[in-house]
């Protein structure tokens, strides 16, 4: 009788430990989803503070546009100066002499590029753009993506 409790509780936990090792489904590139990311470069005479500073409040105007619901997330990502400069001592490629990356993600490349040549773009953005960003130095990326590992998500 022990024998046989141990030999159930063998196979349990020797089942459950195959289950946890089974592979997971490949990650595939997602079709729901895309996103731009716009590489930024602040106006010049701006302290880098300065542009920060305008830019989140630009981030709040943008909230405000009827456009912005075409726009599933919105994320202002300032660059490192003080990391970049490190990585650059070690040869590696940055974006020097730029200040963030805006990422934005929607559902379609349509949707997200009818945001930005939208007549509210130009009326409302646009001009306030002006104010902390060098528009003509932008580096505007299309980009798919998988999600390979989410931890928020577990």
């Amino acid at each position: 009788m022990l024998f046989q409790k141990f030999y159930l509780l063998l196979m349990g936990a020797a089942a459950a430990l195959a289950s946890d090792c089974q592979e997971e489904a490949a990650p595939t590139w997602r079709t729901d989803r895309v996103r731009l990311a716009g590489v930024l470069k602040r106006k010049e005479g701006l302290t880098y503070e300065e542009f920060l500073t305008h830019w989140l409040s630009h981030g709040e105007l943008f909230k405000t546009t009827n456009m912005s619901k075409s726009v599933l997330r919105y994320d202002e990502m300032p660059i490192n100066g003080t990391i970049s400069q490190m990585l650059k001592s070690t040869g590696a490629l940055t974006f020097d002499g730029y200040d963030g990356i805006a990422l934005f993600e929607g559902n379609s490349y349509d949707e997200l590029l009818g945001v930005l040549s939208s007549p509210e773009h130009e009326e409302i953005i646009a001009p306030d753009e002006e104010k902390f960003l060098t528009r003509n130095a932008t580096i505007i990326i299309p980009l798919d993506f998988a999600t390979i590992l989410d931890r928020d998500a577990e």
